[in-house]
């Protein structure tokens, strides 16, 4: 595995998660005024477009391509499909020099 590419990943991939999931349950909420409705969404889609990026770069770093990181709009699911995919960086020391 590529560590530059799975430290930039993850960098990504956790603030997208919580967007999302806190966008999400935001929007459970029947009472929303526009305005808070509208940043609810936002923060949804923020998150999935940083889950997207962050997903790509640690497909870039099993060897894989980036195009793996629309796994990102699957949100924790997406997540637990990308970590069972078999490295193929062709870095079996974790030097991250591949």
């Amino acid at each position: 595995m590529i560590k530059r590419h799975h430290h930039i990943g993850f960098a990504l991939n956790i603030p997208g998660m919580i967007l999302q999931f806190a966008g999400t349950y935001m929007l459970r909420d029947e009472g929303l005024e526009e305005a808070q409705a509208l940043t609810a969404l936002v923060m949804v889609v923020v998150g999935t477009l940083l889950s997207v990026m962050g997903l790509a770069f640690y497909a870039k770093a099993k060897g894989h391509s980036a195009a793996y990181g629309l796994l990102g709009v699957m949100g924790i699911f997406g997540l637990i499909v990308l970590g069972s995919l078999k490295d193929e960086s062709g870095d079996p020391w974790n030097t991250g020099n591949s």
